[in-house]
């Protein structure tokens, strides 16, 4: 009997001893458990770092999206000034050319008048070189 319950203590404590490593395996089993655990937030948290930032990424494109539309619409509105400004240099040209026109005419008007004093000149000295007695007796 004393054999059989040294038999039964020794797988006791064998058993309690099979027991406590089980549980020391479930404990490092837990601790890796919490270990990837861990991992995966930090790997979340990374994601999510990393998710912010191509948000930034894209709102920074956007707004330089945005600029560029702007500056395309001051280049179209500067484009459309300088046509504004080239016709009004094209209509004063073509005043200037219009006054230029109106000046020779009038010069040539008065080159025809010019040389009708001098006709009128010519008739008044033939006048008086052949009647001139005659208009001196009248006049007297």
């Amino acid at each position: 009997m004393k054999c059989y319950f040294f038999h039964t203590k020794f797988l006791l404590i064998i058993l309690y001893h099979i027991l406590i490593i089980l549980y020391h395996i479930l404990i490092i089993l837990y601790h890796i458990l919490i270990i990837l655990y861990h991992i995966l937030i930090i790997l979340y948290h990374i994601l999510i770092i990393l998710y912010h930032i191509l948000i930034i990424l894209y709102h920074i494109l956007i707004i330089l999206y945005h600029i560029l539309i702007i500056l395309y619409h001051i280049l179209i509105i500067l484009y459309h000034i300088l046509i504004i400004l080239y016709h009004i240099l094209i209509i004063l040209y073509h005043i200037l050319i219009i006054l230029y026109h109106i000046l020779i005419i009038l010069y040539h008007i008065l080159i025809i008048l010019y040389h009708i004093l001098i006709i009128l000149y010519h008739i008044l000295i033939i006048l008086i070189s052949n009647y001139g007695s005659y208009f001196y007796k009248i006049f007297q």
